[in-house]
């Protein structure tokens, strides 16, 4: 991340492998900045941000809502997991070993290795790092715990980080 800033203009560029997330106060500094950079390198305006590492960014009147909505449901989908009950809270039960110990590794190693969905939902981290310690020789109770953060996500599908407009807000924002 490369921040850039004086009294009147801010400028943020977020690098990512191969994709650049520009985001400024003004039209005028991305502009210009898209300008310096496609002098260097053969980049594309794909324009406003709309999905990045699983976040989907929705603008409105009201402010910028990152939700992961699409991502939990193709979770559930992948480990036809869509139907379970949901919960509303991370709670576990006592431990016996469990057997599946691919299946569920596989849960908690999901794209490149950890979940991007605890970049918008913090109430999980905490319950998917305990989880992951103990991928080596999971039980039970991590077992139902993983199963557990997958029903509480069905239950809180819809919700996202909802950043509100104030003057310190970077108002315009595209990815090359």
């Amino acid at each position: 991340m490369l921040i850039y800033g004086s009294s009147s203009l801010s400028l943020i560029v977020l690098l990512h492998v191969d994709d650049i997330i520009l985001t400024g106060s003004t039209t005028a500094i991305l502009h210009s900045c898209i300008a310096i950079l496609s002098q260097q390198l053969t980049i594309k305006d794909l324009g406003d941000l709309h999905y990045f590492l699983s976040i989907q960014v929705v603008r409105s009147s009201s402010g910028i809502l990152h939700t992961q909505q699409k991502y939990v449901l193709d979770l559930l989908h992948k480990f036809q997991l869509q139907t379970i009950k949901p919960v509303w809270t991370l709670l576990l039960e006592p431990t016996y070993p469990f057997m599946m110990v691919t299946y569920f590794r596989s849960l908690l190693v999901l794209e490149y290795g950890r979940w991007y969905l605890t970049m918008t939902r913090p109430d999980i981290t905490y319950s998917v790092h305990a989880a992951s310690q103990f991928m080596n020789a999971p039980c039970t109770t991590y077992m139902l715990a993983v199963k557990r953060i997958l029903r509480y996500l069905q239950d809180i599908v819809d919700n996202g980080l909802l950043f509100l407009p104030s003057a310190n807000t970077f108002n315009y924002c595209c990815i090359l």
